[in-house]
């Protein structure tokens, strides 16, 4: 009776036993499937935000580069004018010289928008692009009694421009109302501002200021001027990512240049925003964020930018005192 319980309970234990085998064999495969996952997910994160982390910097390089750029423009063309001024080669007052001046280093340097010069008697001479393909010359005095705004209108052409046509308009710009103008005229050497009022509307601005004078005699203001319409076509020719963007922020957290193909300095665009709240992902203003967090402080230099002194960071504050920072995610 016991021989035959036995016999019958041999065919259970094998069954029990190739379950087991079975299981251990399943639970093998199942821990080998998932540490490999692991293994490959961690391999294929860390290879992702190091490709992230180099693309940003790519983009963050060029970024800066294209401010120190731009801005070094400005600044060579305001010490190149004013050493004119100084030196006498050129009279504050010679319309015809001062125009041909201002008009070639507007065509010399791509990256500028607005060569301008204020009298101390309210009189207001600048040259003035109009994109890629117009210039005009401007000059704001008294006609007859009447203070107003002559527009001179050039058509660029291939290693030239072209005049076009010219025009007398009423205008209510007053230069020595101005607060770069009020700055730079108390002031020793040139700095940086941020402009908004021009004589053709409001454009948001960044300007290089210094004052002019001849034989220790103050003779005006002389501003070299950057349109945020500049920065903001070139942001839009980044590609960062599907959705990314490539910001320039100030000090108080607005939008100093925002990526816009359409952005031209023939249109008054306004390309300026404000955030509401902080900055995203708790960045100071004047620093870089890139995709994988990291936050990157811009280099800071002499110079002052916004109401004649705070500075606003940028590729360097002497070199790019607008861009307070940028973000690309």
């Amino acid at each position: 009776m016991l021989h035959g319980t036995a016999e019958e309970a041999q065919p259970d234990m094998r069954i029990r036993i190739r379950l087991a085998i079975s299981g251990l064999v399943l639970a093998s495969i199942i821990v080998s499937a998932v540490g490999v996952h692991v293994l490959w997910w961690r391999t294929a994160e860390t290879n992702s935000q190091t490709l992230a982390a180099t693309i940003n910097e790519q983009i963050v390089a060029a970024v800066g580069k294209e401010l120190e750029t731009i801005t070094t423009q400005a600044r060579a063309a305001h010490t190149a004018i004013r050493t004119l001024f100084v030196q006498n080669v050129l009279g504050t007052r010679e319309a015809d010289k001062r125009e041909f001046v201002f008009l070639s280093q507007l065509q010399s340097q791509p990256g500028i928008s607005w060569v301008a010069f204020g009298c101390p008697n309210g009189d207001f001479f600048a040259a003035h692009k109009l994109g890629d393909l117009g210039l005009e010359m401007m000059e704001i005095a008294p006609v007859d009694g009447v203070v107003k705004r002559r527009v001179d209108t050039y058509q660029v052409v291939v290693d030239d421009i072209q005049f076009e046509k010219r025009g007398f308009e009423g205008t209510d710009f007053v230069v020595t109302d101005q607060e770069w103008y009020k700055k730079g005229i108390a002031s020793d050497e040139p700095s940086w501002f941020e402009v908004t009022a021009h004589p053709v509307g409001l454009r948001p601005s960044i300007a290089c200021v210094g004052p002019i004078d001849v034989y220790q005699k103050r003779q005006g203001v002389l501003a070299v001027i950057i349109e945020n319409t500049r920065l903001a076509q070139f942001l839009s020719q980044l590609s960062v990512g599907k959705t990314g963007a490539a910001f320039i922020l100030g000090r108080g957290g607005s939008t100093i240049a925002a990526p816009d193909p359409d952005a031209d300095g023939s249109h008054q665009r306004q390309v300026t925003a404000t955030f509401v709240g902080p900055c995203p992902s708790g960045m100071q203003p004047g620093q870089i964020q890139t995709a994988d967090g990291q936050i990157i402080d811009m280099p800071t230099g002499r110079g002052g930018f916004g109401g004649g002194g705070g500075g606003s960071g940028g590729a360097s504050n002497e070199a790019a005192p607008a861009g307070g920072g940028n973000q690309t995610q």
